[in-house]
Parts: structure tokens; sequence; C-alpha cells
């Protein structure tokens, strides 16, 4: 079950083998509707009857099936315990929506739905779009608890043959990918976790996501920005260097860190991102300037870092706009400042 993977159809069309698509499941005798092309889910088939329920603006809803080839209700060791009417509509635990048509679109199990920020997020949209790059051979699309948003979007990926810097990845996001349907948090895996019939195993996916975090030091994160436009930042890097954290706001195509970037980092992940760091150096060298929005998030959140005991750096506060900001908030009475990353952790690990 699943959708029809596009290279296994290309194989097949290629020797002569015309593809269909289905939809269904083990309660409908396996089929419920028939495709002729991989656009959609097809139409119902003859005797069987299919509608949306619960529909939002959008047309998506529940996925409702009646007619004879339905199940006569589920069994425990041979006693039939939930009996079904023969005439009751059957709930399948599907969104979708029905077209113009009559031909069905299948978006996802309703237990896989992601909502963040009000938004429903539909992991296969998700998962087709990141798959469009050349380099990304398989993903997988799920959501872990987020305390801005409810719920943040988090992919694992299979390279093709290397796994893709993360400017990469995050350029592809922002060209093929709503604001809201971006991967905050993605890690690379050898292979996605699947059941004995090879589906994704869902249920596994937060495990396999804690088990490639756990190794690894460096932390992708992609903010979450109201337009395209402001999304033009890479990613910010959170790197343990003997012993030292590193968090860097990577540069992007026009030499500058973008400022709402900044902000968003500072108001939502910079408290989670340095728990227990005893000496953590800021390099903000890809900030050329800060105006009083960014800057906000900033100073309240090393106030509240203070407890640090001066084991506390930044880095790259070059431009005389930054240089005025830290003298008038007296930030650079009370934390050292360096032209650059390296002679930050340099005097740290002196000072250890």
């Amino acid at each position: 079950g699943g959708p029809l993977d596009a290279e296994l159809a290309a194989s097949a069309i290629a020797l002569g083998l015309a593809p269909s698509q289905t939809y269904g499941l083990s309660e409908s005798a396996s089929m419920a509707t028939l495709a002729d092309d991989a656009d959609d889910a097809g139409a119902p088939l003859p005797g069987l009857d299919l509608r949306i329920a619960g529909a939002q603006a959008d047309g998506i809803g529940r996925i409702e099936l009646r007619g004879p080839m339905l199940f006569a209700g589920y069994e425990d060791d041979g006693v039939l315990v939930e009996p079904r009417a023969a005439d009751a509509w059957f709930d399948t635990g599907d969104l979708g929506s029905i077209d113009p048509r009559g031909r069905l679109s299948v978006r996802c199990r309703r237990t896989d739905l992601i909502l963040s920020g009000g938004e429903n997020i539909y992991p296969a949209q998700v998962e087709a779009a990141l798959m469009r790059h050349p380099g990304i051979a398989d993903a997988a699309v799920f959501a872990l608890p987020d305390p801005e948003w409810g719920q943040a979007v988090v992919a694992l990926l299979v390279a093709r043959r290397e796994p893709l810097a993360d400017a990469d990845v995050t350029a592809h996001a922002v060209g093929t990918l709503a604001p809201f349907q971006r991967p905050r948090h993605w890690r690379w895996l050898s292979d996605l976790p699947r059941t004995a019939s090879g589906k994704v195993a869902r249920s596994r996916l937060a495990d396999a996501f804690a088990s490639a975090s756990a190794g690894q030091t460096r932390c992708q994160v992609m903010p979450r920005l109201d337009s395209p436009d402001r999304m033009s930042v890479p990613s910010i890097v959170s790197e343990e260097i003997d012993g030292i954290r590193a968090i860097s706001f990577q540069r992007d195509e026009r030499g500058q860190a973008n400022q709402e970037m900044v902000r968003l980092y500072f108001s939502n992940e910079f408290l989670k991102s340095t728990s227990g760091v005893r000496n953590l150096v800021i390099d903000l060298t890809g900030v050329i300037s800060l105006d009083s929005a960014a800057l906000g998030p900033l100073v309240q959140k090393l106030r509240e870092v203070h407890d640090l005991d001066g084991r506390m750096a930044l880095a790259g506060v070059a431009s005389p706009a930054l240089k005025e900001i830290f003298a008038l908030t007296r930030f650079d009475k009370v934390f050292p400042m360096y032209p650059s990353r390296q002679e930050a952790m340099t005097a740290l690990a002196g000072a250890r």
C-alpha cells in the first residue's frame, strides 16, 4: 500500500506495462477506486458509494465508503465482535477530496495530519516536494511538539549518494514548499524504517529521528517565516567543538544574515539550544546589522543566560552599527567580544 513510486511506474511503462493506481483497504476487499493516470486515485468502482464527510473549505474531509463489497465487521478469535450494518457508511480513517469529475485524491491518514500554526500539512505533499531534488532518494515527514506552532514539521531523508549540505536542503524547500510546510528539522538516514509489507513505519519515525540526533553535535534549524522572500538564510548552525558550543548564522547569497531569522531564533530556539551549556560562543559574523526588532530578543535571552559566569563570548561584532548597539546596551562590559569566532573560541578555551 501507499503512493505509486514514480521510478517504478516509469520502469513498468518502459517495459510496455501500464500500471493502474487504486485506492482501498482490507475492509473494502482491497480496491475501492481505480485510476487510469497517476494524478489521482480514480473514481469509485461500480456499486460503491464514496463521500467526503466533514469537508473543510478546501474540500478535504474524511473518506467514507458504502457498498456490498465492504466487510461485515471485526472479529476476535472467530467471533464477530463489531458487526457493521450493511447500509452504514464506513470511515476509512483517511483524508481526501473529490474533484468535479468525481475522482478521489487521497491526502493522508488522519493520524498523520500535521497541524502547525492553524495550518493543515499533509506529509505526502511535503515528501513529494523534497524528493523532487535529485539528491534525495526518499523522505518521511512527521510532527514533533513545538511550543510556538503546536507541531513542527520534521523530515527524515535518505540521500541518493551523499547527504546534501544544509544550504541545499533549505534552498530546495524554499523553492518548492510554502513557509508553513518546510521542515523545521531534518536528519539523514541510510534507510527509512519500514513495516514487513514495505510501508514506511510512521510509528517509528520519532524514535528514528531521536536515534539519528543522538550522535550529532550539529543541529539543522529552518525557521518558519511568513513569506518565501524572507527565507534567505540557509541555516543556523549549532556545533560542539572541544567542549564549547558555537552558534553561527550562515550568510545568504547577498552576504548577510536575514534579520527575521535572527529574531526568530533568539525568540524561540536559543534557550533550548543552549540548555546546560557552560561555554558558549555566539558568532554574529553573518549579521551585517541588527535593528531593534531583532536585537530585543537577543538582549533578553542573553540576560536570561547570564548565569554562565561570563563563559560566553560574542564573535563577529565588527560592523559599526553592531558595536554601537552593544555599547548602548552595555553588553560590551558584560560579555567579551571578539572580531572572529576563532579568537572567541581560543579565549574561552584558555579561560577554563
